[in-house]
């Protein structure tokens, strides 16, 4: 058995040039790779009040097994997850998933194609070590106030949403060491 990168799996990075350069710079596995990431889980955001007796939180990981993919159920801690997709249902996508903030120590989030207006003005005070956030496809028009104090990120996929480019110029300037994509 393997674990592969979720989004490999998930066919999100199949002919992404964004997707590429990010595995170019280590930061993702490219799809020819196929690398073992046991640490890049999924959330569903319906399983979060789903803790067993030692508190664990109830997540997936896809795996190979036999050259098929399949999604296995993991129970982890909450501090050790540090990579999460989150995945979404229909009656959550167009508002922010706030079950993340219940992992504060990820470092790279991932909600693309989510359906959102606006993101919690508390996301960079709750999530403090997001080095890497993918909000692509949101419908966000702006960020809160205090985005540029998320010391740790290098990298930030606004594309698809309905920031400015006005605005987005004016973060590049605020986040000169953030790679925009």
């Amino acid at each position: 058995m393997k674990f592969i990168y979720c989004f490999t799996v998930l066919g999100l990075l199949s002919s992404s040039i964004f997707a590429q350069d990010l595995a170019e710079k280590g930061i993702l596995l490219s799809d020819e790779e196929m690398k073992i990431s046991p640490d890049y889980y999924l959330l569903n955001p319906d399983d979060v009040g789903n803790l067993n007796e030692e508190g664990q939180i109830r997540l997936y990981q896809y795996i190979v097994e036999e050259g098929e993919y399949k999604r296995e159920e993991k129970w982890v801690e909450r501090g050790e997850v540090r990579k999460l997709y989150v995945s979404y249902t229909d009656d959550k996508l167009g508002e922010f998933p706030k079950e993340v903030f219940e992992f504060e120590n990820i470092q790279t989030l991932v909600m693309a194609s989510w359906q959102f207006e606006s993101i919690p003005w508390d996301l960079a005070v709750k999530l403090p070590n997001i080095q890497y956030l993918d909000i692509q496809g949101a419908k966000v028009r702006t960020l809160p106030d205090n985005f540029s104090d998320l010391k740790h990120l290098k990298y930030l996929n606004l594309s698809g949403t309905l920031i400015s480019e006005m605005t987005k110029n004016a973060l590049r300037e605020m986040l000169p060491k953030v790679t925009f994509f």
